[in-house]
C-alpha cells in the first residue's frame, strides 16, 4: 500500500489539465503496470461473480471459527436440493461439527443426537425434516434478517419475533438465517443453534402444566413460575430430553434473580464457557407454553436475559407477550418475513434436468431467446402470480411427493405447455399467465383495525388487539397478508365503505390477464392506500 501511494503521488496526472487542456501525458511504466493489475483484478472479480462466487467463499477463508471444507459452494445454497454439492442440510451439519460438537453436553455429543432436536413437520407422507428442504428466498432479505438478529443486543435485552400465517415457512426460516450468519462470519455471528418447540415437531416438544390449575394467581408469581419453567426446558433439552419429564411447580417459588443466575450457569456450560460463542435460541409456538400471558412472559424474560450470549427469536401467528421496543425490561422487536422467491423453480437452461425440489418437481423451463422489456415484465408477473398460488396451496406442498393430478403438478405442467408452444415469447408468457388462477378468499371476515393494517401498524399497536396471521415487514410495520387484505372488512370503521370500494377495484384488476407491471394494478394499489 505504501508503494501504491508513492507511485500515485509521483506519477499522478492532473485531471483538470487533461479535461480542460486536452493534453495527453504519457504514463510511466510503474503506473501502466498498476493500471493493468487493477483491470486484471476487476476482470477476475467479474468472472468469479458471474460464476456464482462472491469472491472467495467465506467458508474457505475461515471466517469466524469455520473450517475449510474444500468444496465448491454455490452462492444461494439455501435454494439447493439435498444431494448436491451444497445445501442447507450440509451447512447445518458443518456448523455442528465445526462449532458445537462436544462430549460435555449430551445433546451435542453426536450429530445424530443434535439432528433429532431440529425442526420437523408431520404430514400424510410421514415426518419431514425442515432442514433437508430448500428454503426459497432472496439473499438480500436473508442478509437483512441476519444483520438485524446479530445486532439486536447492542441496544437492550430484546427478543426478536417472526410472525406470519400458518404454512408460510416461519419455523423453517430460522435455520437458514443461522447458517448464513455462520457463513458471513462477522464478529457478532452465531455459533450455536437450539430449536425449542412447544407444539408440533412430533414428540420432540416441551409441554407445560398450566400453573393456573396449581393455584397461582398473582402476576409476579406467574412470571417467576414461567422463568423456572424455561430453565427446566433448557436443562432438559441440553440432556436431549423432551417428553415424559413434566415440569413440577417448585415450592416455594425461587426468586427471579436466583433463576437468572442458574440460567446463566447453564448457558455458559452449553456454550462451553467460550466467550466468543453465541447462541441463536429459536422458541417456536410460544403461545402453547401456557394459557397465562404472565407465565409466558416470565419464560421469555428469562430466555432473553443474556443478550451477550444468547439471542432469542420466537415464531408464531402473533407477537410474543412482551413489551414493545422502549421498555426498560426485555422487549420484543419484529423480523421481516422473507418473501417467497420462485426463481429456483424456473430455468433458462434447456439442459437443466435437476429437479426443483427434493420431491422431484420439475423446473419450469423458460425460452432462451426473445427477451425484452415487455417480456421481462410479463415474467415478473408470472413469478408474483406463481408465488401467490404457492402460498394459497401451502408452501409445504413443494416438498411433498405429488401425483400428476395434483394442483401443483398440473399447474406447472400447464405453464410449461404454454411456454413450449409455437409463437413469439410475449404470446407464450401471456398464455402461461392465463393457464392457472389465484383463488381469492370468499369470506368477508370482520377484523378490527382493517384500515390501519392496510397502511401498516407499529409493533406497540399490536398490544391492544390480537391479529392472527399478522406479518412483519422490512420497514418494521405489521400488516395482514395480501390475500387477507383482499377479503377483510371493518364495519366499525367510518372509512370502511371507501376501503371496500378501493378493495374491489384492486381485486378486479388483479384478476385481469397480462402484465401487472404495465397495467393499472400498481396505481390501484396506491389508490387503495390513499383511500
Amino acid at each position: 500500500l505504501a508503494q501504491v501511494r508513492q507511485q500515485s503521488s509521483t506519477n499522478s496526472v492532473s485531471s483538470s489539465d487533461c479535461a480542460m487542456g486536452g493534453r495527453q501525458v504519457p504514463l510511466r511504466q510503474q503506473s501502466c503496470l498498476l493500471v493493468r493489475a487493477l483491470l486484471l483484478w476487476i476482470a477476475c472479480n467479474f468472472i468469479c461473480s458471474s460464476q456464482g462466487f462472491a469472491g472467495l467463499d467465506p467458508w474457505k477463508r475461515g471466517f469466524g471459527t469455520g473450517k475449510t471444507t474444500g468444496r465448491c459452494r454455490p452462492s444461494n445454497w439455501w435454494n439447493e436440493v439435498p444431494g448436491g454439492t451444497d445445501c442447507l442440510a450440509q451447512r447445518t451439519k458443518d456448523a455442528f461439527e465445526t462449532n458445537m460438537k462436544t462430549a460435555n453436553i449430551p445433546l451435542l455429543e453426536t450429530w445424530e443426537s443434535y439432528e433429532a432436536s431440529l425442526p420437523v413437520r408431520e404430514g400424510t407422507d410421514g415426518v419431514s425434516k425442515l432442514y433437508s428442504q430448500p428454503y426459497l428466498c432472496r439473499d438480500k432479505e436473508l442478509n437483512v434478517a441476519v444483520s438485524r438478529l446479530e445486532h439486536a443486543n447492542k441496544r437492550r435485552d430484546r427478543v426478536a419475533y417472526l410472525s406470519a400465517p400458518t404454512k408460510r415457512g416461519k419455523s423453517a426460516a430460522i435455520l437458514p438465517i443461522f447458517c448464513r450468519s455462520v457463513e458471513l462470519g462477522s464478529t457478532n455471528s452465531f455459533t450455536h443453534y437450539l430449536y425449542m418447540p412447544f407444539a408440533n415437531n412430533g414428540r420432540n416438544r416441551h409441554s407445560a402444566t398450566d400453573p393456573e390449575k396449581l393455584g397461582i394467581y398473582f402476576k409476579e408469581e406467574m412470571k417467576r413460575a414461567g422463568a423456572d419453567f424455561m430453565l427446566h426446558c433448557f436443562r432438559r433439552q441440553m440432556n436431549g430430553e423432551y417428553h415424559d419429564i413434566e415440569w413440577q411447580l417448585p415450592s416455594p417459588l425461587p426468586s427471579l434473580r436466583g433463576t437468572e443466575a442458574k440460567f446463566q450457569e447453564e448457558m455458559e456450560k452449553f456454550l462451553q464457557r467460550n466467550a466468543s460463542n453465541h447462541l441463536l435460541l429459536h422458541i417456536d409456538e410460544h403461545r402453547s407454553m401456557s394459557t397465562s400471558p404472565e407465565f409466558r412472559r416470565g419464560a421469555l424474560l428469562l430466555a432473553g436475559s443474556l443478550p451477550q450470549m444468547c439471542q432469542v427469536i420466537a415464531t408464531y401467528l402473533e407477537p410474543p407477550d412482551l413489551a414493545a421496543q422502549g421498555s426498560s425490561q426485555v422487549c420484543r422487536f419484529p423480523i421481516a418475513m422473507m418473501l417467497v422467491d420462485v426463481s429456483p423453480l424456473l430455468t433458462r437452461d434447456a439442459s437443466d434436468a435437476a429437479p426443483a425440489t427434493a420431491a422431484g418437481l420439475p423446473k419450469i423451463k423458460l425460452p432462451a431467446e426473445g427477451w425484452g422489456g415487455k417480456e421481462e415484465r410479463l415474467l415478473a408477473t408470472l413469478r408474483v402470480k406463481l408465488s401467490l398460488f404457492l402460498v394459497h396451496i401451502g408452501l409445504d406442498q413443494l416438498h411433498i411427493p405429488q401425483d400428476e393430478k395434483s394442483d401443483l403438478r398440473r399447474t406447472f405442467r400447464n405453464i410449461q405447455d404454454q411456454l413450449d408452444k409455437e409463437g413469439n415469447l410475449e404470446s407464450k408468457l401471456i398464455g402461461a399467465l392465463g393457464s392457472f388462477s389465484v383463488a381469492l378468499p370468499k369470506w368477508n371476515k370482520q377484523v378490527s383495525g382493517t384500515v390501519d393494517l392496510l397502511l401498516g401498524i407499529d409493533d406497540d399497536e399490536a398490544d391492544d388487539r390480537r391479529y392472527p396471521g399478522v406479518i412483519s415487514l422490512d420497514n418494521r410495520k405489521l400488516t395482514l397478508p395480501l390475500e387477507m387484505l383482499m377479503a377483510v372488512q371493518d364495519a366499525g370503521d367510518k372509512a370502511s365503505s371507501v376501503f371496500g370500494k378501493a378493495q374491489e377495484v384492486f381485486c378486479s384488476s388483479l384478476m385481469e390477464s397480462g402484465s401487472w407491471c404495465d397495467g393499472m394494478l400498481l396505481e390501484q394499489a396506491y389508490l387503495w392506500a390513499l383511500a
